[in-house]
């Protein structure tokens, strides 16, 4: 993931960026991580937003659901002082 800063004061990783997002049906998290170069990650930013959009894996209410994802990106964006550009994104339920 490319990053771009916005003058954070907060120092510029060198590895890659990437970002996940989990859908639940009471929350949404996301995360944003960078590879620490031995087989690890170094968590930089996490969010959760509450979400009523999604009922036992079933999206109920896109509006919710895209407004609940939006919040918890941004307040991520906010901590790493960068724009989420990708996402990986999980979501669970008995129909999948």
């Amino acid at each position: 993931m490319r990053t771009h800063t916005n003058g954070s004061s907060r120092p510029t990783p060198s590895g890659e960026w990437f970002a996940v997002l989990d859908i639940g049906s009471s929350k949404v998290c996301c995360l944003a991580a960078i590879d620490d170069g031995e087989g690890g990650f170094d968590l930089q930013g996490l969010a959760i937003a509450e979400c009523r959009g999604v009922k036992r894996g079933v999206l109920t209410d896109l509006e919710e659901t895209s407004r609940a994802v939006d919040v918890a990106c941004r307040r991520v964006e906010q901590q790493i002082g960068a724009k989420i550009e990708t996402v990986v994104a999980n979501v669970t339920g008995t129909h999948l």
